[in-house]
């Protein structure tokens, strides 16, 4: 979110972004980054249009769809019950809060 770019965390997205090539996108993200309350609402808007263009929402939409797949696979494994249903339930929700 724009608010963890503003605190400079460097999360999936932003790693991914800033191993894009420099671009006006790429220097719109940076201008943000780590900036805390100095950063306006239109550099944060700029910074959010800059990680959808360089691909690396994208990019973390695919990561988390693929590990929730590894999960359940991994669940499908394991003897069901109560236990493996909350996981597979939190799986799940942890999918969807992402999106």
């Amino acid at each position: 979110s724009g608010s963890d770019v503003a605190q400079g965390k460097r999360t999936l997205m932003v790693i991914h972004a800033l191993k894009q090539p420099p671009s006006e996108s790429k220097d719109d993200l940076l201008a943000v980054l780590g900036k805390g309350d100095d950063v306006t609402s239109d550099q944060v808007i700029r910074a959010h249009k800059a990680l959808h263009d360089l691909g690396s929402i994208e990019y973390a939409q695919n990561k988390a769809e693929a590990y929730h797949r590894k999960a359940h696979d991994c669940l499908d494994r394991i003897p069901q019950g109560p236990a493996m249903r909350a996981l597979r339930e939190l799986t799940d929700y942890q999918l969807k809060r992402i999106y």
